[in-house]
């Protein structure tokens, strides 16, 4: 084959400039996560959807877990306030924040959001119950701990690793200044439901 035909074989043989589909699928997987968080970040809207989101955002985080927890065999649980919620796991410690996934990490809602915890159909309270332990002594009218060590409270709720909910649970998301709310419930066998309500 002549040189100057050959250098043209060699010429048609590259391949064309462009994009495989890899590459691709690679910015469409990545330019879905990012829409997806940009989504979950935003708060601004009617009182319906800031509910809706913080609503979904909760159902979706427990279903990240109960994932983790039957995977991974492992005991979870969710700790809740009026106002926040996190994920922790029983270790040989006791209850300790889940510190290998920052999804899972403390949650804290908007100042005029609020949560409403009803355990087997029955009312919960969710203020915080935290106690110091050790010896108080009076130094002039002022309480004080010689310890400063805290009881770490329970979960209200329990995602086994058979995958089950334990106690079954109805999570409401409330405004204070509005008559709308969205609830997350969860059953027993581990199937969760988000429902809106409105007066």
């Amino acid at each position: 084959m002549p040189g100057n035909l050959r250098s043209l074989h060699f010429a048609q043989a590259k391949s064309p400039p462009g994009f495989t589909l890899i590459e691709l699928l690679v910015v469409i997987v990545l330019i879905s996560i990012i829409i997806s968080m940009a989504t979950l970040a935003i708060t601004t809207g009617t009182p319906k959807q800031r509910l809706k989101t913080e609503a979904q955002r909760f159902s979706a985080l427990l279903q990240l877990a109960q994932d983790d927890s039957l995977l991974n065999g492992i005991e979870l649980g969710i700790q809740l306030t009026e106002n926040s919620y996190q994920f922790v796991q029983l270790s040989d410690n006791g209850w300790q924040a889940i510190s290998n996934n920052a999804s899972l990490r403390l949650r804290q809602l908007p100042q005029d959001m609020l949560l409403e915890l009803e355990l087997d159909f029955q009312p919960s309270s969710l203020k915080s119950t935290l106690t110091k332990v050790g010896k108080v002594s009076k130094v002039g009218d002022v309480d004080r701990f010689n310890d400063d060590k805290t009881t770490k409270p329970k979960p209200n709720i329990y995602l086994l690793s058979s995958g089950e909910i334990a106690p079954a649970f109805m999570l409401r998301f409330l405004l204070t200044d509005t008559d709308v709310s969205f609830t997350v419930q969860g059953n027993e066998d581990g199937s969760l439901e988000v429902q809106f309500h409105s007066t």
